[in-house]
């Protein structure tokens, strides 16, 4: 792993082959020794896969959160657009009837015709044509 990364690097970086040392030297060997034991190097790999699953599992629940903040805020802006639309619309319903009640009484003479026309028209029925 170690020298297949080393040579990647050296191609990218367009440098020259050389002599890629071992992971472990031998010169230090008396040093490493205690943390190279089997037991702690499985813990090791055990730990950073717990992590790295930790981590890709915050990261998805992190989205999840954002995800369903942003669909509930998008929903109750819409909501209140919705809500402002019907208020708009009411609103110019009311200036149109006040319109028709404070319009120098047109609206009431055309009221008052319709009724006399019933009215006289519920006089013909009654009225037998003898």
């Amino acid at each position: 792993m170690h020298r297949t990364e080393a040579r990647l690097r050296m191609g990218l970086l367009n440098e020259e082959a050389k002599n890629i040392k071992p992971l472990h030297d031998t010169r230090y060997a008396s040093f490493w020794a205690p943390f190279s034991s089997p037991d702690l190097i499985t813990r090791a790999v055990q730990n950073g896969a717990t992590t790295l699953a930790e981590t890709f599992l915050f990261v998805v629940g992190a989205g999840l959160v954002l995800g369903e903040s942003y669909r509930s805020s998008r929903k109750e802006g819409k909501r209140r657009d919705e809500v402002q639309d019907r208020l708009e619309g009411l609103e110019g319903e009311m200036k149109g009837i006040r319109g028709l009640l404070e319009g120098g009484g047109t609206w009431e003479s055309g009221l008052r015709d319709i009724r006399e026309q019933w009215v006289y028209a519920a006089i013909a029925r009654e009225r037998p044509d003898n």
